[in-house]
């Protein structure tokens, strides 16, 4: 996900539709854009909470905001006037892999990521290494396949400190959790039944 939008125009460069400053920019575009149904929106299974804000450099364009480095990817890129953003991944699905750029202002700005599993927060993983001050460079951040492998995750949290961080280029894959066949839940109640009839037998 590179936030440039169709040819590299951004996401909301349309008439009707919320400006950079909506946070609703970013919002559905990477899940077919239900609601707005934006040129060039892609299904790719996961949404982004409304804090979520398409920014760019400010010598492209009167709607950019943001004085960071030319993103990796372009021109634009994701950041949040509220200091944090969720990445949520499709029902029924979960992150077997996760990598992105970010560029931050150095130890300030107290940036982290939250990974959760059906809202509960996992434990990691590793801290992030800053440039100490000043705008630091884009750096690249991979979960390990191995971290991710230990619990299912379905939402990530992006967060920093106001107006420090962007992010760019999200590379992500998903996989379907599995959903036990109905012949499993059979056998489950008949296990917890016998268990129970036997703990009633030696009671007796």
């Amino acid at each position: 996900m590179d936030f440039d939008g169709p040819n590299n125009t951004g996401i909301a460069k349309a008439d009707g539709l919320p400006g950079q400053e909506a946070g609703s920019a970013v919002l559905g575009y990477y899940n077919g854009d239900p609601v707005y149904k934006r040129d060039g929106a892609q299904t790719y299974g996961v949404n982004f909470s409304e804090d979520a804000l398409a920014i760019c450099k400010d010598d492209d364009t009167d709607a950019c905001k943001g004085n960071f480095p030319t993103p990796p990817s372009g021109s634009s890129a994701v950041g949040s006037l509220s200091g944090s953003f969720d990445l949520l991944v499709s029902s029924g699905l979960y992150l077997t892999m996760l990598s992105f750029y970010y560029t931050d202002s150095g130890t300030g700005s107290r940036l982290e990521i939250q990974l959760f599993s059906d809202g509960t927060r996992l434990d990691g993983p590793p801290a992030f290494s800053t440039c100490g001050t000043g705008i630091c460079p884009w750096a690249l951040f991979e979960v390990s396949p191995g971290y991710l492998a230990t619990k299912p995750v379905t939402s990530v949290t992006f967060s920093s400190t106001t107006g420090t961080t962007v992010f760019d280029n999200i590379e992500f894959s998903t996989a379907s959790r599995a959903i036990p066949e109905p012949s499993t839940y059979v056998l489950a109640l008949l296990g917890l039944a016998l268990v129970t009839a036997a703990g009633r037998r030696r009671k007796c």
